[in-house]
């Protein structure tokens, strides 16, 4: 794995793999009334701005950073909407804002993530440590359990203790640092790279069908957010989008993706798919923006935005059901 050709591994591999698979097909005559539907929620390019007084620009990189690094837990969507009344994004906002908040020595940096524990996350996050479900055969009587969110408060927990630790080994004082270090203004790859090579929260390839499929979510937001913060120092040219399960559900829902009635029964079930399936899903997603993103012009990052608020404030697509998966750290 090479920075040079990173972000056009994520292209060629993605297409491969649809190219390989023989359960999802795409619909190039649905195209169309997706582009035309994008352009209610295409926007500028804009940073994101969080309500923080930050004490430097490595400040500021480290917090962007972080909040990549925690971006995930798309898979208990449900469950975090019914304890707290926010999604899985939200959520993660929280708990960074939460983190810096309660951080009275300033940056949160390496030896801080290395101190954090299950606690202070399931505090911040404001998650409830135990579920309760009522007994069928007793009425008024309910069975009390670990909270299933507690799955998640662990790989929060372990993300951010492990790259406390890289951190530390690697004599970095923070997220931040490392970011300005390889942070180039022409070419995002040489950030993502090290991001991706030197953490395992953010090495987000998969392998399916025998052959290695590159995604890299994470590591692109942290670039594209960057770049748009600071773009004499970070870089977008390239970038591919941010393959979740939000983009695919979205393409599905629009008629873009065919996909099997094993797979739709799934989905509408809320029965959380193989890997094999959501590996399939999101490179689908990156190769049909790709395809949008030919024929429009316009930035894949962009194509990115705009579909995940047409998911986000579209009725009909919000409260649709999203493809579900649950054993990742990468969305």
């Amino acid at each position: 794995m090479s920075g040079n050709n990173l972000l056009e591994n994520i292209k060629t591999s993605t297409k491969e793999l649809v190219d390989l698979c023989n359960w999802i097909s795409i619909s190039q005559s649905s195209l169309p009334a997706l582009i035309d539907a994008l352009k209610g929620t295409l926007q500028d390019a804009r940073p994101l701005k969080f309500p923080l007084n930050f004490k430097s620009i490595e400040d500021e990189v480290n917090f962007v950073a972080l909040y990549g690094l925690v971006s995930f837990g798309s898979g208990f969507r449900e469950q975090l909407h019914e304890a707290i009344g926010r999604g899985a994004q939200e959520a993660s906002l929280f708990l960074m804002l939460s983190i810096y908040i309660s951080n009275e020595n300033g940056i949160p940096d390496a030896t801080h993530l290395t101190n954090i524990k299950e606690h202070d996350i399931q505090s911040w996050m404001n998650l409830p440590a135990i579920e309760e479900t009522p007994v069928e055969s007793l009425p008024g009587v309910f069975a009390v359990s670990s909270s299933h969110l507690m799955e998640l408060v662990k790989k929060m927990t372990f993300v951010l203790n492990s790259t406390g630790e890289i951190l530390k080994k690697e004599n970095f004082s923070s997220l931040g640092e490392f970011c300005l270090r390889y942070g180039n203004s022409k070419d995002p790859s040489i950030l993502i790279h090290a991001l991706v090579s030197t953490f395992p929260a953010f090495h987000d390839i998969e392998q399916v069908f025998g052959k290695e499929v590159y995604l890299l979510k994470k590591a692109q937001v942290v670039a594209y957010q960057l770049s748009l913060l600071y773009p004499d120092r970070f870089g977008r040219q390239g970038l591919c989008i941010f393959a979740d399960n939000v983009i695919p559900t979205v393409l599905y829902l629009y008629g873009v993706l065919e996909i099997p009635n094993e797979l739709k029964a799934k989905l509408e079930n809320k029965t959380p798919l193989e890997k094999e399936e959501i590996v399939v899903l999101r490179a689908s997603s990156v190769f049909v923006c790709e395809l949008i993103s030919e024929r429009t012009k316009i930035p894949s990052p962009q194509i990115d935005q705009a579909l995940w608020k047409l998911g986000k404030f579209s009725p009909e697509i919000r409260n649709s059901p999203r493809f579900l998966y649950q054993d990742t750290i990468m969305f």
